[in-house]
């Protein structure tokens, strides 16, 4: 199933409630921080596999990204926002929120491939190469659409973005099915791909 930012922002705003979070701005931020997270997520090849089966070149598919852990996604969030003095009773609730959101996303996303060297097989891999400065990007460009234009916008986001970039690159896991042209040889190799 393919990330959808408005499911994410539910989320997210039902995490927030749930948190106690319930203010005006709850909202609008849910939204900025799921669009922007699903937009960059799904603008750039940031899968990469290695794969095992016969020899070929396929396509692979998958669901669901795992490994990623809320709480340490959490804690490294957290840690960003109070190197930039943003601390307070309610950033753990609401950073919490987003993760727990953020993990349930991604448990549903689907992942695409391209793999060279394995036509049938499967494929494991990670997500690589999250650039925390265009994720906080995507996220700050979209803020004033949502009626997000304090001070703290730049700061807050550049923070969720270095956490999830800190805690994802090379950890979250990804697994595919490769379907092309069968072979009777064994092969190894590499997909790159795509969340959607």
């Amino acid at each position: 199933m393919p990330m959808v930012p408005t499911e994410f922002a539910g989320l997210i705003v039902s995490n927030f409630a749930a948190s106690g979070i319930n203010g005006t701005g709850s909202v609008p931020l849910a939204n900025a921080i799921a669009n922007g997270i699903v937009t960059y997520l799904t603008s750039s090849p940031l899968v990469q596999t290695v794969d095992v089966g016969t020899a070929g070149a396929g396509s692979g598919l998958g669901i669901g990204v795992t490994g990623v852990v809320p709480t340490a996604v959490t804690g490294a969030i957290v840690g960003n926002l109070a190197a930039v003095n943003i601390i307070g009773t309610a950033v753990t609730p609401m950073i919490t929120a987003v993760c727990n959101a953020l993990s349930d996303t991604l448990s549903l996303a689907t992942v695409t491939t391209v793999n060279t060297g394995v036509g049938v097989g499967t494929g494991v891999g990670f997500l690589i190469g999250i650039n925390p400065g265009a994720l906080a990007s995507q996220m700050i460009g979209l803020a004033p659409g949502f009626g997000l234009n304090g001070t703290a916008v730049t700061p807050m986001f550049t923070g969720i973005a270095n956490g999830i970039a800190d805690t994802l690159n090379g950890t979250a896991i990804v697994n595919v099915v490769i379907a092309g042209p069968p072979s009777p040889s064994p092969s190894g190799g590499t997909g790159i791909g795509f969340l959607s």
